[in-house]
């Protein structure tokens, strides 16, 4: 994932130790991933802190923009008798992705942004702050 390679380059420039770098971007990723991805809780019933931090992490967007392309217009249908909790995928959308299909482009674009965002930080890290190369 190009975001946590630049993000553990960003840290490494920060702080010049790859050991630290590689275990503080698990963490910051890992938190990213099960606060701001909406898969694990919809955004609905996180808690308004986590709710608000979920706003900067990146998987809120890719996930968000992943379910709008991969639920829309399909069609669920369960055999043996099965009950069947969504019989579309916008009955899925609307209760774990609200709007996700009308904001689609919008997050791809956030996203784009957030990588464009990153790879000028790492930039001035390496070259304006004249931080010596790696070993």
């Amino acid at each position: 994932m190009m975001q946590g390679e630049s993000i553990a380059v960003m840290i490494l420039g920060l702080i010049s130790d790859p050991v630290l770098a590689n275990g503080v971007i698990s963490l910051v990723m890992s938190m990213s991933i099960t606060v701001g991805s909406g898969f694990i809780r919809n955004f609905q019933t996180l808690h308004p802190m986590f709710e608000f931090l979920s706003y900067g992490s990146m998987h809120r967007y890719a996930s968000s923009t992943l379910a709008a392309n991969e639920f829309s217009g399909l069609n669920i249908s369960c055999e043996h008798e099965v009950h069947c909790a969504y019989t579309t995928g916008e009955d899925y959308l609307k209760e774990a992705y609200p709007d996700a299909v009308e904001r689609k482009g919008e997050h791809f674009s956030i996203l784009a942004c957030y990588c464009l965002l990153l790879l000028i930080i790492c930039h001035v890290l390496f070259s304006a702050i004249r931080i010596p190369r790696l070993r």
